[in-house]
């Protein structure tokens, strides 16, 4: 198809991307080039979980297995625009769809429970482990601190996955979170951004 003008090779340069075929009766290729090449990378970059281990305020969570990996109680969906993600608040895991990419950032925090780390493992589906951060929250100073796993990984078929953690030392009253009392506010402790990247 010739052009008749740099604008015109423009828009065509588009549309072919698109693999659309030319048209010139049709005035909406450009438009559709437009949505077609969105739908492979931009548009997905929108699609987000944010998922949280919520409890009422006040609220402590004991560690009391020191060296044992014990799961974290993701339970609140903060909110969620990937089509066919969920939470299960009652198992404590998050189901990603197939044939997407993610890119998941998550903070764990511990606290007194020395030397501690965090794992993102799969359940069913893809086989999926990825260590966090190793982090340390000193036993004798009273002193907090956060594990965190940023990681990008693909599914190839739908997959629930949970989060994971294991410290060196148990701490009953309160290893996994010390809660907050303010009225009217939840204590939030494990948090994950799950963004769709492709």
């Amino acid at each position: 198809m010739q052009c008749l003008s740099p604008v015109e090779s423009e828009v065509l340069n588009v549309v072919l991307a698109a693999d659309i075929v030319p048209n010139r009766m049709d005035d909406t290729q450009l438009l559709q080039a437009i949505q077609a090449l969105a739908g492979n990378g931009v548009s997905s970059i929108s699609q987000a979980m944010y998922i949280e281990e919520r409890v009422p305020s006040g609220t402590d969570i004991a560690y009391t297995s020191a060296m044992q990996r014990v799961d974290r109680q993701i339970n609140t969906v903060a909110s969620n625009t990937i089509p066919g993600a969920s939470l299960d608040s009652v198992g404590h895991t998050f189901t990603l769809p197939a044939d997407m990419t993610f890119r998941i950032r998550a903070t764990v925090p511990a606290y007194r429970v020395n030397s501690f780390r965090s794992y993102l493992v799969s359940i069913s589906g893809d086989a999926i482990e990825i260590m966090g951060g190793n982090a340390h929250a000193s036993d004798g100073s009273a002193v907090g601190g956060h594990s965190h796993i940023d990681a990008e990984f693909s599914t190839i078929q739908e997959t629930v996955l949970k989060v994971q953690f294991r410290g060196l030392d148990a701490f009953s009253p309160n290893g996994f979170g010390s809660g907050l009392t303010v009225s009217g506010e939840d204590n939030v402790y494990t948090k994950l951004m799950i963004e769709r990247v492709a």
